[in-house]
């Protein structure tokens, strides 16, 4: 008989070493807000990958959502990861815990004045706290140094959309869709935009892409 748990254990066992399985697991749970699961799922990985940078950021990122401070702390003291990008990873630590002055402080501080490394975290805390006007220079100087950067693109798209600037959001949001035909979550804003301008059809269009991409 089918067990879809069986299923699963067998694949957990046949690519336990390979990371993208692993990530696209703990990404799912991610998306679905199971922070708690997905760092049982990380935290191993972790501890055997400490030069995966992009992994330790995704496990230091899930102890900051379940707001572990003493593990953060001597986890964040013995790791490889670049200064700056530990910096980054108080910031959000700071911001979660509602000490605002703390981590514009250290988002500043994690920003790369050669690259946008640091940029997207603080043009995010930036539209957190309300200043959508240094929120949206950012997100823009981003693009002049990325321009298909999918996260600045949704992020100066959630300006626009804030700003009232909807003509803006949808064709940022549209570019996004063109350049990555399978990123749900464009879809998904776009269908958000098409409701407010009541244009059901159009966002029912949007909905259906989605499915057909992420059923």
């Amino acid at each position: 008989d089918y067990d879809a748990s069986n299923v699963e254990r067998v694949l957990d066992e046949r690519f336990k070493n390979d990371l993208n399985y692993q990530f696209r697991k703990i990404g799912k749970n991610l998306q679905k807000n199971h922070y708690a699961r997905a760092l049982e799922q990380i935290r191993p990985l972790a501890k055997s990958n400490a030069a995966n940078i992009e992994l330790q950021m995704v496990y230091f990122m899930a102890l900051v959502s379940q707001n572990l401070s003493e593990e953060l702390s001597s986890e964040l003291a013995q790791s490889q990861l670049p200064e700056r990008s530990k910096v980054l990873v108080e910031a959000r630590f700071e911001m979660k815990n509602g000490n605002e002055d703390k981590a514009e402080q250290l988002f500043k501080q994690a920003m790369d004045e050669d690259g946008y490394h640091g940029y997207l975290d603080y043009a995010r805390f930036l539209v957190l706290k309300g200043s959508l006007h240094q929120a949206e220079k950012l997100y823009k100087n981003v693009l002049d140094f990325a321009p298909e950067n999918l996260t600045a693109m949704h992020g100066v798209s959630i300006v626009y959309e804030l700003n009232g600037k909807l003509d803006e959001a949808f064709a940022t949001l549209r570019q996004a869709g063109e350049l990555y035909p399978r990123d749900s979550y464009t879809f998904k804003r776009l269908a958000k935009l098409y409701l407010q301008k009541n244009k059901a059809s159009d966002a029912l269009w949007e909905v259906e892409k989605v499915l057909h991409k992420d059923p």
